[in-house]
């Protein structure tokens, strides 16, 4: 394990913009798994880097330090990245990684709230959140068969299932393999941008 974690904001401001923008999906994806209050700060629009990458890093610290042998509940660090990895897949790698993830987000998000697995409300902010950051929020209109297809063939799928982090609360996530299939095809649909 990595002794020390090294991240100079400095450099961060020389990306350009829609990059930078990109990277902030993985700092919303760790407030949504496991930081309400980095959450919050994000919502109030208060973007101190320094203290947003602590507490980002904070997250993915603590899931590691917890799980350091991908046994299990680490696998909440692909929160969005089940649908991210088959966009991207389907872009032809076009898609930069963190619109991916805001995208893919953005359909866990609804997934669970259809599913009642999270309140509307919690999808909505989360929503409204990657919107207010300038990232993507509809889905990038590859037919949903063809982004179903992508995904079973995803790395990090158990077995023959496909797993999907999803959103109970912001600060809480969980891991499903149980998840219809039509259900997933319905809000990809509903997301065709």
């Amino acid at each position: 394990q990595p002794a020390l974690v090294v991240i100079d904001p400095a450099l961060l401001a020389t990306l350009p913009a829609a990059d930078f923008r990109a990277g902030l999906a993985e700092v919303v994806k760790a407030a949504v798994i496991g930081d309400p209050d980095l959450f919050e700060r994000l919502e109030t629009g208060r973007l101190d880097l320094p203290w947003l990458i602590r507490q980002a890093v904070a997250v993915k610290v603590a899931v590691v330090e917890a799980d350091p042998y991908e046994q299990g509940q680490r696998a909440v660090l692909n929160l969005g990245h089940t649908f991210a990895h088959a966009f991207e897949v389907l872009s032809n790698y076009l898609l930069r990684h963190g619109e991916a993830v805001a995208m893919g987000m953005v359909v866990a998000a609804r997934l669970a709230a259809d599913l009642g697995r999270c309140s509307p409300e919690v999808a909505r902010r989360i929503v409204t959140l990657l919107d207010r950051l300038g990232l993507p929020t509809t889905g990038p209109g590859y037919d949903p068969e063809a982004v179903w297809t992508a995904m079973t063939s995803d790395k990090k799928k158990r077995g023959s299932r496909i797993r999907f982090v999803l959103p109970l609360a912001i600060g809480q996530v969980d891991v499903f393999d149980d998840i219809p299939r039509q259900a997933v095809l319905a809000v990809l649909e509903s997301l065709a941008g």
